[in-house]
């Protein structure tokens, strides 16, 4: 204390000669400092100064300093209650900033006892960070980016809530390079010493314009908020959308598929999914000063150029896709047709009387029906027997085509049954084909190639004839062999009993004699 009462002397015969207030320089105002944490309000004294000494208030002539700084010796109110600190910079500490430091410092500067003393007034606000990491704008909930198609004019809002200060907002119309404000509505309202900022418009929707783009911008204070920009996009939902033709592309289930859109130097990129006869935004990206991706859905992804990434294609994602691209505008559009393909189980068609994966020949009369068939493929295909390239159809005709589609599960089985004709009886042999329709053969081919083999209704029926003669003949040939062999067996059996009733007799009287 005795410190204190030395200096005041000589602090009040400076003070009053002094008349000058610095506002900029060394110590630069406004400052910011967070609530309930330790903040520094910096000024960037030269060294070996003489003596600094801060005040709460711009009354320097009627209050004490809370913190004096003299030749290197520290005091005080402030400084003994152990609330403020000072740095060798002359920087003022405060160990824990609350709503009482919000409002202007003093600091008087003395480089040496010998020269006019300097004053610095700083204002001081005290922060409250939003709990927002960014401007929420009520189009688009709490994403910092949204695009959405509109046919009648919006009215857009943009807030944010629980700060101390209030946030300066201000809505900003870009196209391209282009930036400018725009009027607005602007409302600041207070509760429990902090702030809530909140500005709206009525977005015209400008039909000349395929997308705008709107900014709403914290301008200040600054560290108030994490992410300081939210955009909005607004899709024109009055342009139509020109189908034209698809360009297919085929995926196998399960596997990665990429979708290409050429973008080149465009302002925006929009992919589409037809979904009810809508279609439904599934990801975009706005290119400029800065790139704005974003995808609506886990399934798909946006990659470092335009294109569309299915990382996990399955059933579910077949269907009509459109990119869109242009500046604000001018527009193009390219429709993409996605069909996932199960290959069947076995890989190959099955021909009937044939063995799987082998060259087959089948013998067949002039007349009759032939199969074949495919179990488990996607998309459902169609079925076609025709006579192979270089054959002439006039040979063999295919009439009361039937075939069968059978949905099991994602797959399909699909089979055919075809009645055939040779018309050209000079033919014995003629090559034939079941062909696969709807099925890209790039993927797999899967057509299959069996060579007929015809027996002619002449030959088929002398055939009969001499089965049926050989089924008479043999059995009765047999009944004969078998008869001539049991009357064999039976002379056998005839000439032994004679040998030995002859032996016997003999036998007997060559005894008695």
């Amino acid at each position: 204390m005795d410190f204190i009462f030395k200096i005041l002397p000589f602090l009040g015969t400076v003070t009053l000669g002094s008349t000058d207030v610095e506002t900029s320089g060394v110590c630069t105002t406004p400052q910011y400092l967070n609530l309930g944490i330790i903040g520094t309000i910096q000024c960037s004294f030269r060294e070996n100064f003489y003596g600094v000494y801060w005040y709460s208030s711009t009354d320097s002539t009627n209050n004490y300093p809370l913190l004096t700084f003299q030749e290197s010796e520290k005091g005080g109110d402030g400084y003994l209650s152990g609330e403020f600190d000072v740095f060798p910079n002359g920087s003022l500490v405060i160990k824990n900033v609350s709503l009482a430091d919000d409002h202007i410092f003093r600091v008087i500067l003395l480089d040496s006892k010998d020269v006019d003393s300097v004053i610095h007034d700083i204002l001081v606000y005290v922060i409250v960070r939003s709990k927002q990491p960014h401007p929420y704008i009520n189009i688009c909930g709490e994403e910092p980016v949204c695009l959405v198609e509109l046919q009648e004019p919006p009215a857009v809002e943009c807030s944010v809530a629980g700060t101390r200060p209030a946030v300066n907002l201000t809505l900003i119309v870009q196209h391209e390079t282009t930036y400018w404000k725009v009027p607005y509505e602007s409302e600041i309202s207070s509760h429990n010493n902090l702030f809530t900022t909140n500005v709206k418009m009525t977005v015209p929707l400008e039909t000349s314009y395929v997308i705008q783009h709107l900014v709403c911008k914290a301008v200040d204070p600054p560290g108030i908020l994490a992410g300081t920009e939210s955009h909005l996009f607004l899709e024109n939902g009055n342009e139509h959308v020109f189908l034209g033709n698809p360009v297919t592309e085929h995926v196998k289930h399960e596997e990665k598929l990429t979708l290409s859109c050429s973008v080149n130097e465009n302002m925006f990129l929009i992919w589409k999914r037809l979904s009810n006869d809508e279609w439904e935004t599934i990801a975009h990206a706005v290119f400029g000063e800065k790139v704005y991706f974003k995808t609506y859905s886990d399934d798909y992804l946006l990659d470092s150029s335009d294109s569309l990434v299915i990382p996990h294609t399955v059933i579910s994602h077949e269907g009509l896709y459109m990119c869109m691209f242009g500046t604000s505008k001018n527009k193009s559009e390219k429709i993409i047709d996605v069909v996932v393909f199960v290959p069947p189980e076995p890989p190959s068609l099955i021909i009937e009387g044939c063995l799987p994966d082998e060259d087959c020949i089948l013998t067949v009369q002039e007349e009759g029906n032939i199969t074949c068939a495919v179990k488990g493929i996607r998309p459902k295909i169609r079925l076609e027997w025709l006579t192979v390239s270089g054959g002439f159809p006039a040979y063999i005709s295919f009439s009361a085509r039937e075939q069968i589609i059978e949905r099991v599960g994602d797959t399909y089985d699909v089979t055919l049954t075809s009645q055939y004709k040779l018309e050209d009886v000079s033919q014995k042999t003629l090559s034939v084909e079941c062909r696969v329709f709807g099925w890209d053969k790039s993927i797999i081919n899967l057509d299959k190639t069996v060579m007929l083999h015809f027996i002619d209704d002449q030959t088929t029926k002398e055939r009969g004839s001499e089965l049926m003669a050989m089924l008479v003949v043999i059995p009765l040939a047999v009944v004969i062999i078998l008869v001539l062999l049991a009357l064999v067996v039976a002379n056998r059996r005839k000439v032994g009993e004679y040998v030995i009733s002859d032996f016997r007799s003999k036998g007997s009287i060559n005894f008695i004699r």
